[in-house]
Order: C-alpha cells, then structure tokens, then sequence
C-alpha cells in the first residue's frame, strides 16, 4: 500500500505542515527549558512498513535509545529518541545532576529519561496543539545505552509489530555550541490513520 493510497498528496503536505509548525513551537519550548539555542532539521514525515524500517534504521553505531508510548483523543503511537554516542551527558547541568554521579549506570539511565520526556513532551504537544487534540503519555523506558547497535535491531527486528503501516516523523536535534545530537521517531499506527485523516480533512476544508 502507497501513501497515496493511504492519503492524497494535499493531506500528506498538511501532515508534513502540522509536524513542521509543531517542531517549531517545541523548539521554542525547549530552548527556554535548556536555556540553549536548539536547532531542528525540516521533519522528514512518510508512511512506512517494517521491511522500509529494517532499509533506512539498521546503521550501527554507538547509541542509547529511549522509548514511550502517547494516546490522546486523535492519535496514539510510539516516540523513540536516539542519542548519539554520550551527547546526553552535555546535559548534565542543565538538568541538576553532578558530573561523577553520571558516570553511574543508574544516573545515566536517569538523566536520559528525564532528557526523552523533556523532548517527546514539547514534540507531541506542538502537534497535538496544531490537531486541537489531546495527548499523554506513558513512563519512558530505556532501551540501551551507549551500545553498537542500530535502531532497527533493537526496536523491531525481534519485535512483533501490531501494524503493518505507520507514519513515521523523523526529527533531529542540535544544540547550538554544544555536542549534543539526538533523533526523534514519531510513529502513528494504522489505528489512528483513518482519525487523523478526518481531523486533517477537517483543517483542509477551512482553509
């Protein structure tokens, strides 16, 4: 199934829209949290099965990844954030902890939990804001941690998708003057498609 038969190409460029204007408003968000400048590339925003994931998540390299789940009242799905390497530890300040206690499994496992919650929070809501939908979420849970793995061994590849279709909104994250970097995978699976359909129809036809 294409994504032009799951949306037509104006739905698809108002999806691409809402994620972009929402990415902006959690750029401004965060930057006031951080108290950084944040850089976002442009969302990369497609419809994706799991053998598209298995082609474009299975480049190893040294990440931590974090998951949560989020439902609301238009769409539910699965935020993944990819760290780079130990770029989370640039964060150490910023979130009140001490340098040496980072060093500390415990504390890593901490600090990037707080940092995941911090980024899906300020990323789910700029969307939501933009569907006039309602969102939460669940405790995030660390995948791994620094390890030389790739997103889709970790994630998928032993994992039993429940959809065999999703969207896939891709974010990257810079923080100006820092060595920070890190990756954020929306999914919205096939249970919320036909909703999110409807609502994003309903903003075409007022415009």
């Amino acid at each position: 199934m294409s994504e032009k038969q799951l949306f037509s190409s104006a739905e698809m460029d108002a999806i691409k829209e809402i994620s972009n204007i929402g990415m902006g408003m959690a750029a401004a968000d965060l930057s006031d949290i951080l108290e950084k400048h944040v850089h976002l590339h442009v969302p990369e925003v497609k419809v994706v099965g799991k053998n598209e994931l298995a082609q474009i998540h299975s480049k190893r390299d040294v990440i931590s990844i974090c998951r949560q789940a989020f439902g609301g009242s238009i769409i539910n799905g699965e935020v993944i954030t990819v760290f780079q390497r130990e770029s989370y530890k640039i964060l150490v300040e910023t979130y009140g902890y001490d340098v040496h206690e980072v060093e500390q499994t415990e504390k890593c496992h901490e600090l990037i939990l707080e940092i995941a919650s911090t980024l899906a929070a300020a990323c789910l809501t700029g969307i939501a804001t933009q569907l006039q939908a309602e969102v939460h979420f669940s405790a995030p849970q660390v995948v791994c941690l620094e390890k030389e793995t790739s997103v889709f061994t970790e994630l998928f590849d032993q994992r039993n998708a429940n959809w065999g279709r999703a969207i896939l909104t891709k974010i990257s994250f810079l923080i100006e003057d820092e060595d920070f970097s890190a990756e954020m995978l929306v999914f919205i699976p096939e249970s919320s498609l036909t909703e999110l359909q409807r609502k994003v129809k309903a903003i075409l036809d007022e415009l």
